[in-house]
């Protein structure tokens, strides 16, 4: 049977929107980890340094009042406390904060002002030195626009856990070219039959008599058929993708059956199925080899 009609099968709705939602996904996932990388990582260590200090203060103004030393001296000492220090972390001191937080850091910031003035830190100190924040911090977290985390219960950002913030946005940003990629190569092709043949997405032009094989197994389950054809003296393989191309809405017409079907009535060659299920045996499936002769 052969029809000079040509049907041609463009990219799905379906396809184009999962690929377009991939491609967002992937985006937003690297510009996110990119931020965390750049920015949201290093400021959340200035936040957290800013929080050990005053967790040091309450320390060290417990043991000021136990000496019995003047608020003069308090603030003599406040004052010169710097912000960014080495820590102990985990057991082990860190001796560099550069590298983990924004490069036009003041590495010579001192205490904020609440925690230098005895007159305003005093009261603050009697009524959180038994709560989980340090006292004065719910005061500075809020204040001079910052919106800072009242507990700031996280550790601080490594250098190396900053670092695989940037790894998984470069990895995010391969995967959201490489889907832009398919899409955009998916959406400038098509699958067709015409009098001379089945013209695959690449483009290749396959004619009927050169289809030996036709592989058809996950056609019902995945709108998939692989076609094994001869090129040259050569056996190569092409895909039928009814999903991608076409697909089976009865509304349309349900253009990749058709085209499907097409084939099928110009085949003379091998066609691999799944055979039906039998009663005794209902979980076995056997593949099934035809012989198509319809002219």
């Amino acid at each position: 049977m052969s029809d000079s009609t040509e049907l041609v099968c463009k990219p799905t709705k379906w396809f184009l929107w999962r690929a377009v939602a991939m491609a967002v996904m992937f985006g937003v996932g690297a510009f996110m980890f990119f931020k965390d990388w750049k920015w949201g990582y290093p400021e959340k260590n200035v936040e957290r340094y800013h929080f050990l200090a005053f967790e040091q203060a309450k320390e060290d103004f417990a043991k000021h009042l136990e000496e019995g030393k003047s608020p003069a001296e308090w603030e003599e000492y406040a004052s010169t406390q710097k912000i960014f220090r080495p820590v102990d972390k985990d057991g082990e001191k860190v001796e560099e904060v550069a590298p983990t937080v924004p490069a036009d850091t003041d590495f010579e910031k001192t205490w904020p002002d609440i925690l230098a003035d005895f007159e305003t830190y005093s009261p603050l100190y009697e009524q959180g030195k038994n709560i989980a924040s340090p006292p004065g911090w719910k005061e500075f977290s809020n204040s001079g626009g910052r919106k800072w985390d009242e507990k700031s219960a996280d550790q601080l950002k490594s250098e190396a856990k900053i670092k695989e913030q940037l790894y998984i946005g470069i990895f995010c940003t391969v995967l959201f070219v490489l889907a832009l990629f398919f899409f955009l190569r998916t959406l400038g092709r098509s699958m067709k039959v015409d009098s001379a043949g089945f013209t695959a997405p690449g483009g290749k032009l396959i004619p009927y008599g050169d289809i030996k094989r036709i592989d058809a197994r996950k056609w019902d389950t995945k709108g998939l058929a692989y076609l094994y054809y001869n090129d040259g003296g050569s056996e190569k393989k092409a895909k039928v993708d009814g999903m991608v191309y076409g697909q089976f809405k009865k509304e349309e017409g349900e253009p990749a059956q058709k085209l499907y079907d097409r084939i099928l009535s110009n085949f003379h060659g091998e066609l691999i199925e799944l055979a039906p299920e039998e009663d005794e045996e209902p979980e076995n499936e056997e593949k099934k080899v035809a012989t198509n002769d319809s002219e």
